[in-house]
Parts: structure tokens; sequence; C-alpha cells
């Protein structure tokens, strides 16, 4: 909710995400409290099929465990709306899931794939400036969930000046570290090197540590 026409003044402080539970057609009401600054979203499903009703009677209920578990057992197919998690089949995994909805009342959330790209100066190294646009920079994605962007064979001589930070979604709505990162590649009088520069992001670590910079001396060219 933006205040007068401008960001200046806009609530929640973070985006506020919706997740539309089933395809079809939906009535969307936004209310605001400008008192509390609450922003709250409401969706009506008004045309389409609803996930989890598997017996199609207009309602996820207990009854619809038992018709999903008389349709694996009997080998039919299923209605698309059995596929409870969403992961594309219908299975066991999903009587759990139909399960878990009922107990709790919301559905798993599926988990956001998000992409991290590295912004800064100087353009010798980055390709550009403080473009979070810039795709070439998007870090690359570890089996343990750490992001990786590396620079091999930068070639400096004397101490370079970098400072970046690293950017979600080419948006710059959510960056690290607060302040930007800098630190110098090379010393004062230090002859043409060639290094690897390595930036590496664990989105899951503290704010003071997301961001971590290594350079390696790879060789002094004659």
């Amino acid at each position: 909710m933006v205040v007068n026409h401008t960001w200046a003044e806009a609530y929640p402080s973070q985006n506020h995400v919706q997740t539309v539970e089933n395809d079809g057609i939906y009535n969307v009401k936004i209310t605001f409290n400008p008192d509390t600054k609450d922003v709250n979203c409401e969706l009506t499903l008004i045309q389409g099929d609803i996930r989890g009703d598997v017996d199609g009677d207009g309602e996820v209920a207990i009854a619809d465990v038992t018709v999903l578990i008389d349709y694996l057992l009997s080998g039919q197919t299923a209605p698309a709306v059995a596929d409870c998690d969403q992961d594309g089949e219908v299975s066991i995994a999903d009587v759990t899931c139909l399960i878990d909805f009922l107990l709790s009342g919301n559905w798993p959330v599926p988990e956001i794939e998000h992409i991290y790209t590295v912004a800064g100066t100087p353009t010798s190294l980055f390709g550009s400036e403080w473009d979070a646009t810039n795709e070439s920079n998007d870090m690359v994605k570890g089996d343990n969930g750490v992001y990786i962007w590396k620079y091999e064979g930068y070639v400096a001589s004397g101490a370079t000046e970098v400072a970046f930070k690293v950017v979600e979604d080419h948006n710059w709505s959510h960056s690290w570290p607060a302040n930007n990162f800098e630190t110098l590649i090379g010393t004062e009088g230090a002859p043409l090197t060639v290094y690897i520069v390595t930036i590496v992001f664990d989105p899951n670590a503290d704010d003071n540590n997301k961001v971590q910079f290594y350079l390696q001396e790879v060789q002094n060219p004659e």
C-alpha cells in the first residue's frame, strides 16, 4: 500500500505475498488499516477446482481422504485436485498432505527459488556499474544452498578498490550487506597480478555473515 502515490511511505515494509492454491477465477479484496498499518488480502474462489476436493462436493473434508485412498487402491485415475502436494503425481504422499491440511488448515508453502546477482564496481570486474539486472553476474547455487560468483583470471596491478552488493531477483528491494561490501584487490605498488575472485552468499546465514569475499593470487605475469 502506497501513501499519496509515492514510495516514500509504503506498507508493509516487505512485499505482501499471497499464495493462490487453486487455478480458477477469484474475487480479490485488499484492506488497509491506517492506524495499525496492517495490510490484508482475501481471495475468494468463484469459479474453478478446489485443491483437495477429491470427491467434488465443493469442500475439503475427511471424506476426501477416504476417496483419495480408494483411488490409490483401485488404480483408477484420480482428478487433478487429488495432487495435494502439487508434485505432479498422485501418491500416498498426497494423503499425508491432505490430512495435514485438515488438521492445520494450511497447505504447505512451496519454496521460492530466488535469483541472486552480484552488482558493484569496478566495471573491469563486474562488466557493468551497479547493474542489478546483469544476468552474467547471476550466482550459481551449490548443493548446500550457498550461492557462488567467481571470476577466474582477473588481472590487476596495484590496489583496486572493489564495492558490491548481492541483489535478490534483479531488484534492489532486497540486497546484502546493508552497506556496500568494500575491499581491495592487491596492494599499493603491487605488480601486474592474476587473481581468482570469489563471492559467496548464504541466504540462511545472519545478516553479518551472508556475504563473503575470497581472493586467490594465481600468478605474477612477467
